[in-house]
């Protein structure tokens, strides 16, 4: 027996006194194999948990527990290697797998909670092992730092197929930092002074820190039943992934209780959860296609009950969608929903049968009408919900296919919300993780989907946005070139053979190659895996060419996209290709259904380039990518491009919304790098001018021009020819209003999108907000109001005085402004470009009578990253008080985003230079992935700005030279000289 001296000071000396001859032994293990240090030798098996926890989350916080873990012997061994941060007070093991003494289990726990440690060790001292219990085979416990991992010796070889059970005393730590392990938030009273502040107590063991909570077999693929039992304050609830089976009260104190769950089904470490809290539910229920009512409760205070309400219409709903869709009922008998007070930012974590959540991810305000933000509240819901439910059922066998799950749940998130709630519009969200996914997967830094994890830290980095986003959408292809039923019939069969066990994408792949053979929607030369291994084993995208032939035919030719500002990959060539699935229509005969997603011609790394048939009439127009279904950018010839701006012109509708956002976003991306000219962007948008237009489409269009802008103004690019060009898309993406709706607003039909340089639209603007400000607004200028809070508020902020400020100040303090409320007026205070105002509202997160809570700390922070006036403000305010914001979010992850955010705007040697002495000084911090991710991004500002400048530098000359091409000639090395 050894223990860790990694724990607090006060257990550390309790140990060292008692125990002074002992010294702690970190041991690596080898079993005289080669494998990966941080994983754990198949030896032997989990089968089952039994597990007693007693969290002290007040007063000298402590974790004291007990585990009995039954296991069976795969192969032979003397030596038992499992997870443990923790101290291990006492560790047996049995030649045997009989359910344990839970009671006793209990006393040792409490004594050692409540009665002292020394005297807990005092007792276990009196009697050696071998007069205690010479069935005990244990004869030592090594702790290895490093892998995490802690090895019991045994007297003697382990036999194969027997069955074992091993027994841990020990003590942890309730985290008091960072979210994970076992940790506590504490309740905020409204009035400091009224009361005694109280702690909540929650677990966060994904991706690896259920070794920090209890000794296990902490990895995904070992799976096992688990029994809880958790002691806790009778005034406080608690719940874990199964209903309560048992209440006792403790023997060494009054009015605590142990509170026995039900056996889970065999499942993962990381998806334990238990939560214990002052917390009250709403309950509701739906019934199971198997026949049975699940339970429902949806946990927050009281007092913040109808911030439930869209929720609690939505849960159930969505439950009874997935079940239906997958044609497999829900397992467990309940699912707990916890609104977390403290919780980090925008955080969940989907534990099967008990979804932990921030605030911010489950409450919503009953009166907010705002069809994004209902979509996106909406969407992380499901995401949840679906999370929770299907990827708890089969889990990766190891967390380099965790992509696998996250991109499934991501994915259901549209299928399930259209089919509850297609008012939501939630096809906003496809754009979003497209342009997401397709932007980070051109940087020098991106990397494959399917990449192994040889360390620990880099578990982590699996979680990140990209691979959520990127892992979206490719099962989004995966779907548009299967169809949609041989899809559905391989998840379901996926989930029928897989429950309760570990699985990866290899296994459905397989059997999704099966469905979709049988729907004859794939060859039977082709395989799934095949075609997916190009998509996940490789970064990058394919971009697709499309020519008319003189002949009639069409040509489609692969080639990776490679931004031209960027250099190449090293491992990233132009032999690179894919298995790209090509859905198209015409103008025709345009189509768009989910059956003609159905590829017409496939792509191939062997065969990249192939001629089909076109349509007839020459002059009708060609899509490629059908509702945005592939992973690819698309290029037309010039004439493919006029046909689709005439067709937008004449009537925009004929092509659904998703293309006209992913026309947009393929064609200014091919601007920006100089494969088109700004022309021909200009061209494509010209229809936004006259036609009423999806928020999201029109906002694809306003982040690219507004990208023009922002190269334009930072690096003082004077390009008169551009500039005009910027000026006419200005009229196309932000129309004029019209003199009626200008002189007749209070008929309703204002037009919010004000022009800057636009002086009459704007003061219309600040005279409905003056009137809003003194309660003189008539009712249709108060819906007015409501319907457009945000755009109002931001112009009104932008281009108002002292007056509008110091109302929304004081209004983004009241307490009778709702939470969301609160929210929008801050985001709105953003689009100041007063300099003293965008420093006041940065210092609002340290005035103590604010108390600011880190949701409105990122909004503040991430709005005004994309504000070009404030900015540079920004990422020097992040910079500087690094260490305050560190303490304020408590969220490593989210401080890692937070500075990606602030500098993904930076476009000039001298920034870089700042950034990159901020992170050589925070590199063991964040990580080579984010500084990677950072550095690769300003480079690539720099080197766009530099592309522009000499396309500018070359334009010149040739006016300058006529055309004369010996004197282009000549002045050819000056165009050169320019940075690239």
């Amino acid at each position: 027996m050894s223990f860790a001296w990694s724990h607090s000071t006060w257990k550390v000396l309790l140990i060292a006194f008692y125990f002074a001859e002992l010294v702690v032994t970190k041991t690596a293990h080898d079993g005289g194999e080669s494998h990966n240090p941080f994983r754990l030798p198949d030896a032997i098996s989990p089968i089952h948990y039994q597990l007693t926890l007693l969290p002290v989350i007040e007063e000298n916080p402590r974790l004291c527990g007990h585990v009995w873990i039954n296991v069976t012997v795969n192969s032979p061994t003397n030596v038992i290697v499992l997870h443990g941060q923790v101290l291990p007070v006492e560790s047996v093991v049995y030649a045997d797998s009989e359910v344990a003494d839970n009671e006793v289990s209990r006393m040792f726990v409490e004594r050692m909670c409540f009665s002292g440690i020394l005297d807990t060790l005092d007792s276990l001292s009196d009697d050696k092992p071998n007069s205690r219990d010479d069935k005990d085979i244990a004869q030592s416990v090594h702790l290895d730092e490093d892998t995490e991992q802690m090895i019991i010796i045994l007297k003697e070889e382990l036999i194969v197929g027997a069955f074992y059970r091993i027994g841990i005393l020990y003590l942890a730590e309730i985290n008091d930092g960072d979210n994970i392990g076992f940790f506590r938030v504490q309740k905020k009273q409204e009035d400091n002074n009224c009361c005694r502040q109280r702690w909540i107590g929650s677990t966060q063991l994904e991706a690896t820190h259920a070794r920090k909570v209890f000794p296990c077999f902490d990895e995904p693929a070992f799976k096992a039943t688990v029994e809880l039992t958790l002691g806790h304050d009778s005034k406080l609830r608690a719940i874990s992934n199964m209903p309560l089976s048992s209440s006792t009260f403790l023997k060494t104190v009054d009015d605590w209780v142990w509170t026995t769950f039900e056996r889970t089904p065999v499942m993962s470490t990381y998806l334990l959860a238990c939560v214990i809290s002052e917390l009250e539910y709403l309950e509701t229920s739906y019934l199971s296609i198997n026949g049975r009512n699940i339970t429902i409760r949806l946990w927050t205070e009281r007092e913040k009950f109808k911030q439930l309400d869209l929720a609690y219409r939505l849960v159930p709903t969505i439950m009874e969608t997935l079940e239906n869709y997958f044609g497999i009922p829900y397992t467990l008998p309940k699912l707990d929903m916890v609104s977390l007070p403290g919780y980090d930012l925008a955080r969940a974590m989907e534990n099967w049968g008990v979804i932990v959540q921030s605030e911010s991810t489950l409450l919503q305000e009953s009166d907010a009408n705002d069809p994004m933000e209902k979509a996106i509240f909406a969407i992380t819901i499901v995401h949840e919900i679906a999370h929770q439910w299907f990827g708890n059922l089969v889990t990766s066998r190891w967390w380099s296919d965790i992509w696998f799950n996250e991109g499934l749940a991501t994915l259901f998130e549209n299928i399930v919300l259209n089919e509850i709630a297609p008012e939501l519009g939630v096809d906003v969200i496809t754009v979003l993780f497209f342009q997401q996914a397709l932007f980070h997967d051109t940087l020098n830094i991106s990397i494959p989907l399917n990449y192994p994890v040889e360390l620990l830290p880099t578990i982590e980095h699996k979680f990140d946005g990209f691979a959520y986003a990127k892992a979206s959408v490719i099962f989004r292809m995966v779907r548009g070139f299967v169809g949609d039923e041989a899809f559905k019939n391989g998840l379901h069969r996926y989930f029928s053979q897989f429950q309760f066990k570990a699985a990866n994408s290899t296994d459905f792949w397989a059997i999704l190659t099966q469905e979709s053979r049988r729907a004859c929607t794939l060859s039977p030369r082709k395989h799934v895996g095949r075609i997916m291994k190009t998509w996940t084993e490789q970064s990058g995208y394919p971009l697709i060419q499309v020519d008319r032939n003189p002949n009639g035919t069409i040509q489609l030719t692969q080639t990776p996209f490679i931004d031209s500002s960027n250099p190449l990959m090293d491992n990233f060539t132009e032999s690179v290709a894919w298995w790209v699935p090509i859905s198209m229509t015409n103008g025709a005969d345009p189509k768009f259904s989910l059956d003609d997603r159905l590829p017409v011609v496939w792509l191939t790394p062997k065969v990249p380039s192939v001629a089909i048939k076109g349509p007839e009439d020459t002059n009708a127009w060609i899509l490629v990518n059908l509702q945005y279904s592939g992973y690819y950018r698309v290029n037309y010839d010039r004439l493919g491009w006029e046909l689709l701006s005439e067709q937008l012109m004449r009537n925009h509708t004929v092509i659904p919304p998703l293309n006209r956002a992913q026309l947009i976003d393929d064609v200014f991306t091919f601007c920006h790098i100089k494969i088109l000219p700004y022309e021909v962007g200009m061209r494509l948008i010209e229809y936004l001018g006259r036609a009423e237009e999806e928020n999201f489409v029109r906002s694809v269009a306003v982040g690219h021009v507004g990208r023009i802008q922002q190269m334009m103004a930072l690096q003082g690019i004077n390009d008169e020819k551009l500039a005009a060009m910027v000026k006419v898309m200005l009229t196309y993406i932000v129309p004029s209003q019209n003199t009626e709706s200008r002189n007749h607003y209070n008929s309703g039909q204002l037009d919010v999108h004000c022009h800057s340089e636009d002086k009459l639209c704007i003061g219309r603007i600040l005279d409905l907000f003056r009137d809003y400000v003194n309660d003189t607004v008539t009712p249709v200028q108060s819906s007015l109001m409501k319907k457009h809070f945000e755009e109002i508020w931001c112009i009104a902020l932008r281009h108002g005085g002292s007056m509008e400020w110091s109302y929304a100040w004081n209004r983004s303090r009241d307490s009778s402004s709702t939470l969301s409320e609160k929210r929008k007026i801050l985001k709105a205070m953003t689009c100041t470009t007063d300099m003293s105002r965008i420093k006041q509202l940065l210092s609002r997160v340290f005035l103590p009578k604010i108390n600011q809570e880190p949701t409105e700390t990122l909004i503040i922070l991430n709005s005004f990253a994309e504000n070009p006036s404030a900015r540079a403000l920004a990422m020097k305010f992040v910079m500087l008080n690094w260490s305050f914001l560190n303490k304020h979010f408590r969220n490593a992850p989210r401080m890692r985003d937070l500075l990606v955010a602030v500098t993904r705007h930076c476009s000039s040697l001298q920034e870089l230079e700042k950034v990159n002495e901020f992170l050589e000084d925070k590199a063991n911090e964040l990580g080579s992935t984010v500084i990677d991710l950072i550095v690769a991004t300003i480079s690539s500002n720099i080197r766009q700005i530099e592309l522009q400048k000499f396309h500018l530098k070359y334009h010149s000359l040739v006016d300058e030279t006529g055309n004369d091409l010996a004197r282009l000639e000549d002045n050819f090395d000056s165009v050169l000289g320019s940075k690239l």
